[in-house]
């Protein structure tokens, strides 16, 4: 009975780590591609989507914005790079959020966070004008 519990224990202890932590999106870039557009229709949507989702976006040089988001007590910043035929989103750094880079891990909400701007900004580039 006493190994029993013993195994269950262990694996309730690896199943709670991995609700703790997740892997990036390997190799931590999400890549979107699409019809093409102008570079500043572009540069709108990536801005609108980031705004519908609570991020905080800027443009920091040509084709390329940096998109910062604040819950709670987590922070992911990330670097979206963008043309008129698709953009990338990168891992940029974080706080908070148990980020190991030998480990390629990180907490489990990176990966929906990340997700939920993706898909924001391929709402704001399909509806937008």
């Amino acid at each position: 009975m006493k190994k029993i519990l013993a195994v269950l224990f262990v694996s309730l202890l690896f199943c709670a780590a991995q609700v703790f932590a997740a892997s990036l999106v390997t190799p931590n870039v999400i890549k979107t591609a699409f019809p093409a557009k102008s570079d500043a229709q572009v540069e709108k949507a990536i801005l609108a989507g980031a705004k519908k989702r609570g991020w905080i976006a800027s443009k920091t040089a040509d084709g390329e914005i940096e998109a910062v988001l604040n819950i709670r007590v987590h922070m992911i910043a990330v670097t979206i790079k963008y043309a008129k035929d698709g953009y990338t989103i990168e891992y940029k750094n974080s706080s908070e959020m148990k980020y190991n880079a030998k480990k390629n891990v990180i907490h489990s909400k990176y990966n929906n966070w990340v997700e939920n701007l993706d898909k924001s900004i391929q709402y704001s580039l399909n509806y937008s004008n």
